[in-house]
């Protein structure tokens, strides 16, 4: 040991002395320029006679040294390779000092190297002074670096919330109050701000046309639901105006909407029927039935109870959800959801009015689970009832309305804005050619609307006595109604650049179906149709709806006699050709396959869903599957090693990119999901698989070479308790060698190789 240390003194002597060298060179040039200075310093002081030699001096010093050179760069021994061309070019390599990482910073226990400051003293010499820094901070963990800097953790339970937000309005002022109630009232915003100059003249004619258009959508979506068609139009005129306070919205149109009219009737047959099996027996040659709710009648009052009860609840759920600042319960229906829901109850709208149009009695609603495959079935048993006056005025009535909408809207379109009128034209010619053919021998013998009350009624509160079974269909229609109006509303509020407020959007709608619903009317929504009206005629605000609002009135209490001639088949014939974009969109989803195969599977089980179930069951499972596609997506996400584009600081997946390549000894990995306890044990195997390292393998290896150890030392033992021969224990020596020889010889597996070369694994 002694012989090593003298031996390992001796060779590091050499370069000791080198090293005392150079800084005792450098301690001397020190101190040359500090006398230089100094010289310099003491000739400025003498006056004008020394000033001539201490500039000469000045200029020897100038010639012999070079303009603007850097003091010696020192540079770690580690990272001198990868030195920029910027340190390059700044110092030559003379004057680069290598030393080591060990001499700036000690790593082992966090202790900054002194430092070393050259002083002046009274002599003028330079003298070294090392300083100590200080110790650098010690690496905190979690716990420490929350009690270190005061971590408070938050409360973020509902009731933290509601608690904390009542202290806020407590402290409110009058201003905060004034802002809150403009907030919740944004009529209270825009209409002392309106500019009655410029934007009148659009709001007045969008608002015209709008009842053009409410008066022939208002009775065909009354008669969907189930109750007289004059509740259409009161519908299309209570819930509109108290809209026009509530929402924020300038161009939504609110009404009747066909979905939500749709999935109220279907509350309404399934709670207001009064059944007469034994009548409907007796009325029809044929005993078979298809089924019992076939022959079931419906009473206008029970209709109109039920649908002010399921209006009121819905009502009261957006309003609830509004409160609890739900807007962004909208996210989960997807857009293809929302599609496949919407084609599927365009299906069911279709069926419903197939019974109108044709004049085929006998038939059972659609509005029961499976019942879409039971209508049908009665449906082709039952077409010897088919009315041939009804299938001409739905034929004629299609083909005028189809007409109007693809032809002769384009072309007026080109001087004017204005829809043509022919729901309107329609509504009032059949009305006439069955008035002027009553009592003569042509009459035509056709469904009619009949008696109808006009006026409004009196308000009355809703019957209480369904809401245990009516809880549920009001969440549903209360979500697909905001889905659909917010929708709308978004889409329009970009295209002219203002903002829109879901919580409020909530609040309004709920206040006005609750407000409306003590005058018997349905639940509303935003009609595409109207809107986009609004849209064209360059509305500007809510005041358009109130226009249309103030017309309807007097329809209301004029409509009752002029509607009692007014065929069905003709409000079904408005019915279909106002959801003709439903039909078209419902052949456009199967184009999501080449898209996307889950948007498509989610677009393609919600629609079978509605169809063969109904609307409320189809939105649950749709909604659940949605969901079940996403957990499923993150459970069995995707991954990749990736490696680095060369020439770039770029790294891409192996498998997408052929030029990538993967840097020795570093595995980046990509798991292209976030990490939680469904996909945890994916994401282990597959960092094993990508690194080709399983540890319960290895560990399993391990386990079986400590065994052969043993087994071998207990081989040795043995023989050696035997005494066996010293040349047969050479042999056995010998041959145990050789065997262990032959067995490290054997060529590694690759990727065997690459594991032990494994230092690093980033994922990212």
């Amino acid at each position: 040991m002694a012989r090593k240390e003298a031996t390992k003194k001796e060779e590091a002597m050499p370069l000791l002395k080198d090293v005392k060298k150079g800084d005792v060179k450098e301690e001397k040039k020190a101190a040359r320029d500090d006398g230089g200075e100094a010289k310099r310093g003491k000739a400025a002081a003498a006056g004008q006679k020394t000033k001539a030699p201490a500039a000469k001096d000045e200029r020897k010093d100038a010639v012999g040294q070079k303009p603007d050179t850097p003091a010696a760069f020192t540079a770690p021994s580690q990272s001198t390779q990868s030195m920029s061309p910027e340190v390059k070019e700044l110092y030559p390599p003379d004057q680069i000092k290598v030393v080591s990482l060990n001499d700036i910073m000690d790593v082992s226990n966090s202790q900054s190297i002194s430092k070393t400051q050259y002083v002046q003293n009274d002599e003028g010499k330079r003298v070294a002074i090392k300083e100590p820094s200080e110790p650098q901070k010690a690496v905190l963990d979690q716990q420490l670096f929350d009690k270190h800097y005061g971590y408070r953790r938050v409360d973020l339970t509902l009731g933290r919330k509601v608690h904390w937000h009542f202290k806020q309005v407590l402290k409110w002022r009058k201003v905060d109050w004034a802002h809150f109630f403009m907030g919740r009232v944004p009529i209270t915003k825009w209409l002392p701000s309106y500019n009655w100059i410029t934007d009148l003249r659009a709001d007045v004619l969008g608002g015209v046309m709008l009842s053009i258009m409410s008066l022939p959508q208002g009775l065909a979506y009354g008669y969907l639901v189930g109750v007289p068609p004059i509740y259409g139009l009161i519908t299309a005129t209570f819930g509109p105006l108290v809209y026009t306070i509530f929402g924020s919205s300038r161009h939504n149109s609110p009404g009747c909407f066909a979905i939500a009219a749709l999935m109220v009737g279907g509350v309404v047959e399934q709670f207001a029927h009064v059944d007469d099996v034994q009548a409907a027996i007796e009325n029809t040659h044929q005993p078979n039935i298809c089924c019992k709710s076939a022959s079931s009648v419906i009473e206008p009052e029970a209709a109109i109870g039920v649908t002010s009860s399921i209006t009121f609840l819905v009502g009261l759920w957006q309003i609830f959800f509004g409160l609890l600042n739900a807007g962004l319960l909208a996210v989960w229906l997807s857009d293809h959801l929302v599609q496949g829901l919407t084609s599927g109850a365009a299906v069911h709208v279709f069926t419903s009015q197939l019974k109108a149009m044709t004049g085929v009695d006998g038939v059972p609603p659609t509005s029961e689970p499976f019942g879409l495959i039971k209508f049908y079935l009665c449906f082709f048993r039952r077409l010897h009832t088919i009315k041939l006056p009804c299938i001409i005025i739905s034929l004629v009535g299609n083909f005028l309305l189809l007409l109007s909408s693809y032809f002769i809207d384009p072309i007026i379109k080109k001087w004017t804005n204005l829809k043509f009128p022919m729901e309107l034209l329609l509504v009032s010619f059949s009305i006439l050619l069955v008035f002027l053919s009553e009592g003569t021998r042509y009459q035509i013998n056709v469904p009619v609307v009949g008696k109808v009350e006009s006026g409004f009624p009196s308000p009355q509160v809703p019957s209480f006595n369904l809401v245990g079974e009516l809880v549920w269909h009001g969440i549903s229609i209360a979500i697909i109604s905001f889905v659909i109006h917010i929708a709308l509303a978004k889409l329009v509020s970009k295209k002219f650049h203002y903002e829109i407020d879901v919580n409020q959007e909530w609040f309004a709608l709920g206040a006005m179906n609750t407000i409306s619903s003590f005058f018997g009317c349905f639940v509303g929504g935003s009609s595409i149709g109207r809107t986009m009206t609004q849209v064209k005629f360059g509305t500007t605000s809510q005041l358009s709806t109130m226009v249309c609002c103030f017309i309807m009135v007097g329809f209301v209490y004029g409509a009752g006699a002029f509607i009692y001639h007014l065929p069905k088949a003709v409000l079904a014939c408005i019915i279909l050709c106002a959801m003709k974009d439903l039909y078209i969109q419902l052949f456009r989803g199967f184009r999501l396959c080449r898209e996307s195969t889950v948007d498509f599977m989610i677009f393609f089980v919600t629609l079978v869903s509605v169809i063969l179930i109904n609307v409320n069951t189809g939105l649950v499972i749709g909604i659940v599957f949605a969901l079940l596609t996403v957990v499923f997506r993150t459970q069995w996400a995707d991954s990749t090693c990736m490696g680095r584009i060369p020439g770039t600081s770029d790294f891409k997946g192996l498998g997408h990119y052929r030029s990538a390549e993967e840097i020795p000894g570093i595995k980046v990995f990509r798991f292209d999901a976030p990490l939680y306890f469904a996909n945890a044990e994916l994401f282990i195997l597959s960092v094993h698989n990508a690194c080709g390292l399983n540890p319960v393998l290895v560990k399993a290896k391990l386990i079986e070479r400590a065994a052969a150890e043993k087994a071998k030392e207990a081989m040795d033992d043995s023989s050696e308790a035997n005494k066996t021969s010293s040349r047969d224990m050479q042999l056995r020596v010998v041959g145990r060698r050789l065997a262990d020889a032959s067995v490290d010889s054997v060529a590694e597996d690759p990727a065997e190789h690459v594991v032990t070369q494994l230092t690093h694994i980033i994922i990212a």
